[in-house]
Formats: C-alpha cells, sequence, structure tokens
C-alpha cells in the first residue's frame, strides 16, 4: 500500500506596503490558517480531495501572495484551484516522489483580519487499498498541525467497503450520508497520530504449515505438534491435516496440541492447510480461571519479573499504556538481529542493551513488567504481514516470525493484543489502542515461555527450506461443521446392568465452542450433557445409565441424542429387559414350584414316618 504524506507548509513572498524598502520574509505567525479537508472514496478506492483553506492577516503589514501544498508518494491528478468562483492557475512540479502544488494569488488581500479563502481539488488514485478482505487507508501525522488555527478532516468511504474495523485515533463524528459512511477528525484527535482505517468484517489468511516429527527412541511414543488455534480476535478452519492426528487437545493457555504416535525411529511430515478469520472485535469462546490468570503473573525464563530492577521499573509505571510506552521509548528495534536463528535476549538482557532489540525483546520486557505489576500478560508468536520492506515477515524467505504480546483486561474478561514493536518502527499509527486485522497468531506463551515451539520450528537438524506458507485474503471454502454421533450400548452384568456410551464427534473445519446435548429415553430428558468445545477432528465421550426397572416399565424402547447439530435415535434394551424380567420371574415361579414340592413332599413324609412310628409302637 503506498503510503500517503501530506505536508502543508506557506510559501510567503512579503512585500512591505512601500515597495521601496526590501522585501522581509516573515514568520507564518504573521497568519492564522483554517484548514478543512475532506477525502471522498470511491468503489474502486480512489478518492477526490478537497482543501478548503482560509488565511487570515494577523499583522497589518504583511499579505500572502502565494501558497504551496507539497504531496508524497502519490500523483495528483486533475488538480484545480479556486476562490470565489475565480479559477487560480495551479504549478504541478514533480521531484522523485515528492509532488508541490503552487498558487499565485491574482490579487492582494491587505490589512490586518483581512481573509482569503479558497479550494484545492484534485484526485489520488488507489488512495485506499484492498488488502484481502480488508480496505484500508492511511493518513500519517501531520507534523505542523499546531500552526493551523482550525483543522478538520472528515473522511467519506461506500458503505460496500463494510463496518469499520479499527481506526486510530477513532473519529469524533460518525454519520452516514447517501450510499456513503462518514468519520470526522478534529486537530485535537490528530495532534500524536495520523489516521489508520481498516473496513471490512474480517480478514483472511491462508495457511500451509509443515511440522517435520522424529521419533528417536527405540520404543513407541507419543509426539505433540501445536496448530494454530482459535483465540479472542481470530477463529481457524482445517481444509486439511494429513495425516489426521489421534486427537487435538487444549492446554490451560488455549493452545491446540495434536497427538501423533511414531513407532521407533520413524520420521513423519505433517501437513496442516486451512483459513484464519481475523476479527476486529474480540470473539469470547472460553472462560480463564482465577488460578490460569495467577500463572500468568509468575516469573518464568525471559520474564523476570522478579528482578530487582523490573520490579522499581513496574513500581514506577502506574498503567499499561505507561508501561507500553516505557518499552517503546527505552528500546531500539536492532535490524542487523531480525534473522533466523538469533539468540532470545529476555527482558533483563534487553534492558542491558536496549539498541539490540527485536520483536521478542519488545514483547519480552512489555510481559516482564507487567507480571511484576501483578498483571497477568503472555506472549504471541504468530505471522503479521506489513508492506514496511524492513520488517517484511521473513517467513517469506525463512521461518522467523513475529511475536507480540497480550494483556488481560480484567473489566472485559478478554485477552488484548498490543504490539509495541510495530508501534517503535511506525511511530505515526497507534497499536495500542486498536490492534489491526495483519497478525495471525499460531502459538500462545504464557504458563511457559518457550513451550508449545511455534509453526516453524518442527525442523530435523537445519533445514533451510520452507515450511510457513502464508498467502492473504481469499474466501475460505467454508461447510457446514459436520458431526457424528456413535451410541454403544455396554453392559458388565449381562440383562441386569447397562449404559449407553455416547461418543460426539467432530468432523468438521472448525471448532464448536458451547455444545448442549441433551438424551432422552423414549420423550423424556434424561441427561443434559455440555460441551464447552469441540476442537476438529476431535471427539467427546461420556455414558448414560439405562435403568432396569419391573417389567421394563422405566427402560426405554428408545434412545435419542439431541443438539443444534445432533439429532440420532437408537434402539433402546427395552426389550432385553424385558425379557430379563420374564427370565428372572420365570425363574422364581421355578424356584417356588420346587420350594412347595418340596415343602409339600416333607409335610408328607412326616406324617408316613409318624403313622409307620405308632403302627409299630402297637
Amino acid at each position: 500500500m503506498r503510503k500517503l504524506i501530506l505536508i502543508i507548509y506557506l510559501v510567503i513572498t512579503i512585500f512591505l506596503i512601500y515597495g521601496n524598502f526590501p522585501s522581509i520574509v516573515f514568520s507564518q505567525s504573521s497568519f492564522s490558517v483554517d484548514s478543512f479537508i475532506t477525502y471522498d472514496v470511491d468503489e474502486n478506492g480512489d478518492a477526490n480531495v478537497v482543501q478548503d483553506i482560509t488565511l487570515t492577516n494577523e499583522v497589518a503589514e504583511v499579505y500572502a501572495k502565494s501558497y504551496t501544498v507539497s504531496l508524497a508518494n502519490f500523483k495528483p491528478e486533475y488538480v484545480k484551484a479556486e476562490s470565489g468562483g475565480t479559477e487560480i492557475p495551479v504549478r504541478k512540479e514533480e521531484n522523485g516522489n515528492k509532488t508541490s502544488l503552487s498558487l499565485d494569488f491574482p490579487d492582494i488581500k491587505v490589512g490586518k483580519g483581512a481573509s482569503r479563502n479558497f479550494k484545492l481539488t484534485y484526485r489520488i488514485r488507489e488512495f485506499a487499498q484492498k488488502t484481502g478482505e480488508v480496505w484500508e487507508l492511511y493518513l500519517p501525522y501531520q507534523t505542523d498541525i499546531e500552526n493551523f488555527k482550525n483543522y478538520r478532516l472528515t473522511l467519506f468511504v461506500p458503505i460496500s467497503f463494510g463496518n469499520l474495523a479499527y481506526s486510530s485515533p477513532e473519529p469524533e463524528k460518525k454519520f452516514t450520508q447517501g450510499n456513503k459512511n462518514g468519520f470526522e477528525f478534529t486537530k485535537e484527535r490528530l495532534k500524536n497520530s495520523g489516521v489508520n482505517l481498516g473496513f471490512g468484517n474480517f480478514q483472511i489468511f491462508s495457511f500451509t504449515l509443515i511440522y517435520h516429527l522424529e521419533n528417536p527412541l527405540e520404543k513407541e511414543a507419543i509426539t505433540k505438534i501445536a496448530l494454530p488455534p482459535d483465540g479472542s480476535f481470530q477463529r481457524v478452519f482445517y481444509k486439511e491435516i494429513d495425516p489426521k492426528p489421534i486427537k487435538i487437545g487444549v492446554d490451560n493457555d488455549g493452545n491446540w496440541l495434536a497427538d501423533y504416535r511414531l513407532q521407533p525411529r520413524e520420521r513423519l511430515e505433517v501437513k496442516a492447510i486451512g483459513y484464519a478469520q481475523i476479527f476486529p472485535y474480540p470473539q469470547k469462546i472460553r472462560d480463564f480461571d482465577k488460578e490460569i490468570l495467577y500463572k500468568n503473573t509468575l516469573p518464568q525464563k525471559y520474564w523476570e519479573s522478579d528482578s530487582p530492577e523490573i520490579k522499581r521499573i513496574a513500581q514506577n509505571l502506574r498503567s499499561i499504556k505507561e508501561v507500553y510506552d516505557y518499552v517503546v521509548n527505552i528500546l531500539n528495534y536492532d535490524y542487523d538481529r531480525a534473522k533466523p536463528n538469533v539468540q532470545r535476549l529476555g527482558a533483563k538482557a534487553a534492558l542491558e542493551n536496549p539498541n539490540s532489540a527485536i520483536c521478542m525483546e519488545f514483547t519480552d520486557l512489555f510481559v516482564a513488567i507487567l507480571r511484576a505489576k501483578g498483571i497477568p500478560a503472555r506472549e504471541i508468536n504468530g505471522y503479521a504481514y506489513t508492506e514496511n520492506p524492513k520488517l517484511m515477515p521473513l517467513s517469506l524467505v525463512n521461518d522467523v516470525l513475529h511475536s507480540w504480546p497480550e494483556y488481560w483486561d480484567e473489566s472485559k474478561k478478554i485477552w488484548v493484543p498490543v504490539d509495541p514493536t510495530w508501534q517503535k518502527t511506525n511511530v505515526q499509527a497507534d497499536f495500542f489502542e486498536k490492534q489491526d486485522l495483519r497478525h495471525f497468531a499460531f502459538v500462545i506463551h504464557g504458563e511457559s515461555s518457550t513451550y508449545p515451539p511455534s509453526a516453524g520450528s518442527y525442523k530435523l537438524g537445519y533445514q533451510p527450506q520452507k515450511d510457513v506458507f502464508i498467502t492473504l485474503g481469499g474466501q475460505p471454502e467454508l461447510v457446514n461443521n459436520q458431526i457424528s454421533t456413535d451410541v454403544q450400548i455396554i453392559t458388565n452384568i449381562p440383562l441386569i446392568s447397562y449404559k449407553a456410551r455416547i461418543n460426539i464427534k467432530n468432523e468438521g473445519q472448525s471448532a464448536i465452542y458451547n455444545q448442549k446435548v441433551l438424551v432422552l429415553f423414549d420423550q423424556d430428558e434424561v441427561k443434559e450433557e455440555k460441551i464447552a468445545y469441540l476442537l476438529p477432528f476431535s471427539n467427546y465421550e461420556f455414558e448414560v445409565n439405562i435403568p432396569f426397572s419391573f417389567l421394563a416399565q422405566k427402560t426405554p424402547y428408545k434412545i435419542s441424542i439431541i443438539s443444534v447439530n445432533i439429532k440420532k435415535e437408537v434402539k433402546g434394551v427395552k426389550e432385553q429387559v424385558l425379557l430379563a424380567n420374564i427370565l428372572v420371574i420365570f425363574a422364581l415361579v421355578i424356584l417356588l414350584m420346587i420350594f412347595i414340592i418340596i415343602k409339600f413332599n416333607k409335610i408328607n413324609f412326616q406324617i408316613i414316618l409318624s403313622k409307620f412310628y405308632i403302627h409299630r409302637k402297637q
């Protein structure tokens, strides 16, 4: 994306009222300037620009004879100027990537308070550019904005561009006019930064990741790899994982860890292909309990939050923003260290070597200081896209990625990403208040500062080949989540004790959250199972006891599994239980009959014996 640098300056030729005196160049304080700039962007990203400017004399002895606007990094077209309905000639001069537009006024405005209003219009091609699925535009910092008495910037973009995904700074006013959305910024909002805006509902990253696995042991072993997970600002869809893992689990930080069983001395290459949606606003997918958050305040390797020096710094910084500004200001980015296999310094060493920092040191120092303040903080390692040639993702040629920190916002109950590295290398933007849509997380380091390793780190020895392939944009081939359900009837004691073992498997591309599964015996609900998450290619299993009742009155003939994505019915064990009841009843009857017979025979036998005894006595 081209970057527009707009610097307005006055070139003023001043004459004394009495022409015999030599010309004197007065300072810009001799005039007040009101500037109202409008950018009207069309469907192609081109912009029609109108600068409405008023010059007012602040002293009686001088007047403005000319005015020059200097523009950089783009070529203005269809340049015109007019004042009071009269066209003013514009001289256009180009020097490299800079263009100067000079207006020579045809008359003079003399006297204190005398003013001149004029309009300068031109067209900028590709002012807004579509990056992936997001329309982006950028107006750099106006360095001389304090010289304007009044300054207002108004931006119109087509509604078709989508919702405002991010804006830094936030506009003071938002409105709709016809088929355009309008955004207004005043001088106060633009004192410290340029304007960076993005439009769209989400960004898309398409990825192919390759993992090289090896089991060096003489016995079978389970190896884990970290797959890009869902997070507060991203959702991941897997088109293919080849070969498929045994299972995928979630650790306390939210990492997705896939298990592979490797035979002795076996080598295995795993390829994961998919898409990631990056959102401008947080998507709450899970809760973090106090124990997990507490672990994200503890010292770790590279996060020496128990260091006296880091503790002292933390005590002197009152807010998260002050910590962020401190890290940005004290560290300097060392472009020579941005290369593969660079040694990670950590927070303490970063303070000792502030001129040798790269993204890891900016992140580590920010995390360590916040942890010293008792605020949960962690590192994200992944991919970040930029047009800055010095900061282009090194994974374009090597698998060196980017790291940035997140802190826990207790009021919003979310992890908030920031990027002090990009803040340092691009001071005209703001990467604290609003994250852009260019960061794609691979792994989360919270409980550990080093585990799990990120995609691109799973190599066998030194292998210079690329294992991370990322492209920006493109619509993912999304399908509905495919849920399969298997119900097994199991018994420990045949014909008496039964259970229904229910196995729910996610065969779709993405994770499913907060799934509620109902189990019905015939028409009666007997169990509600809540599944917090179900990852792709994973399953969830639970059991339900089936009652053994008299004549199978409470035993289901049909078992139903129902949820938003599931509806399955299987035959129950009513017939088996009824048969068991009949067999039991039959067995009891036989036993009763035997008992009666024996009892009856015993009575008869005693009578016979008694009669026989009496007869012998006689």
